[in-house]
């Protein structure tokens, strides 16, 4: 029996005494020893929204990926070049708003009318009302004369009455006037000398765990929700339309899940419910739990440990901060919280760079996605061979 709640078969059991392994006198290679030291698993955001063209709101797009602990600096500076990091990501740096391309103003829609008080809801989402006195003070600012800009509302919350404006008339757009779009030649000529001070793809998150095997599992569930779904897809169509919410949202879903799926691993590494059955940490091993192997003790603290970067470079990365330490909070020891600047490099507790980060290796990284809309597949590999331009 099984299926979707369970699996079919227990894999490890195939070297259990008795096995089908064992029994067909099966012989493999033995792992990579490659496979057995610390990477890092890395969740990237577009500086800039990303124009996909007609039926898709232009929203940031996001990239999660793994790489060698050390050389998350060598990978970002393959993303922020031309062609460095696959024909995917190249196609979004040709295709981002640059500040300095005319697009098309966003159309807001009017969501209170003239009667209403939107300062005065804005300032009870943001708890400066009490809920005992919500009729109190409704009855003072509905006694008082309505401010002309709304206090306390970002340039989001600000509607324009151009909706309730009649429709222009259609007109023929006289060829004198004309702009035409710059061609990609141009638009590269443009944004490939500010990536060297100012980086397009920067660092959300970074992960580090003590083998790649635990960093691909992590990479690959932190694609999606915990059934599969996609984040794009746990947002209704309409929520889609405005591109800053979209894009706000589908952020705070994948730090949710990254951070998620991180304490989890603390929890197993730490030996809840058995700990990984079958991890391995040297190629000779034969996985924990095959025979009661690792069973008897507690992992050593170096295969116990996490590190764990956030970016400082977004606006909620202090309170993101907050919530590692509280849930990392019992595995004192074995897991380190620190931020990074937009390069990816680590900071200590005095803002220093910490040493040792600019690793150069032949496996930089490997990219798995790009997770926008119509990205089904896992995407390109970086080629390390690649040759770098712009950075």
């Amino acid at each position: 029996m099984g299926g979707f709640t369970r699996p079919r078969d227990i894999r490890s059991s195939n070297w259990w005494p008795g096995g089908a392994y064992l029994l067909k006198n099966k012989v493999y290679e033995l792992p990579d020893p490659s496979a057995y030291q610390p990477y890092t698993v890395y969740l990237l955001e577009t500086r800039y929204p990303i124009n996909h063209g007609v039926g898709r709101a232009r929203a940031v797009e996001h990239v999660v990926g793994r790489c060698l602990h050390g050389s998350l600096p060598s990978v970002l500076r393959r993303y922020n070049s031309l062609g460095g990091a696959g024909s995917k990501y190249q196609k979004y740096l040709d295709d981002a708003e640059w500040p300095w391309i005319k697009t098309r103003p966003i159309r807001r829609t009017l969501w209170w009318k003239d009667d209403d008080r939107p300062e005065f809801w804005i300032k009870f989402h943001n708890g400066e009302i009490p809920l005992d006195n919500l009729q109190e003070e409704w009855a003072k600012y509905a006694s008082t004369p309505k401010p002309e800009k709304v206090p306390g509302a970002s340039e989001d919350d600000e509607a324009l009455e151009e909706i309730d404006k009649p429709a222009r008339k259609p007109t023929t757009a006289s060829p004198q006037n004309f702009t035409p779009l710059p061609s990609i030649e141009t638009v590269r000529e443009q944004y490939l000398p500010t990536l060297e001070s100012k980086p397009f793809f920067r660092p959300l998150l970074a992960i580090t765990v003590s083998t790649r095997p635990i960093a691909g599992t992590l990479a690959r569930l932190s694609r999606a929700h915990p059934r599969g779904l996609p984040f794009y897809a746990s947002i209704s169509n309409d929520d889609r339309k405005y591109g800053v919410s979209f894009g706000l949202r589908s952020r705070n879903m994948r730090l949710a899940r990254m951070r998620s799926l991180s304490v989890e691993i603390m929890e197993r590494l730490a030996g809840l419910k058995g700990g990984f059955i079958g991890l391995r940490f040297h190629p000779l091993d034969r996985g924990r739990g095959i025979d009661g192997e690792g069973l008897e003790d507690i992992l050593p603290l170096e295969k116990r440990r996490v590190d764990v970067a956030v970016g400082e470079w977004y606006n909620e990365s202090a309170s993101d901060l907050e919530l590692w330490e509280v849930d990392s909070a019992r595995f004192k020891g074995s897991v380190f919280i620190r931020l990074m600047d937009d390069w990816g490099f680590v900071k200590d507790e005095s803002g220093s760079i910490m040493p040792g980060q600019d690793r150069s290796s032949d496996d930089v990284g490997e990219v798995l996605d790009g997770d926008g809309e119509d990205d089904e597949e896992d995407g390109d590999d970086i080629d390390p061979s690649a040759n770098l331009k712009g950075t």
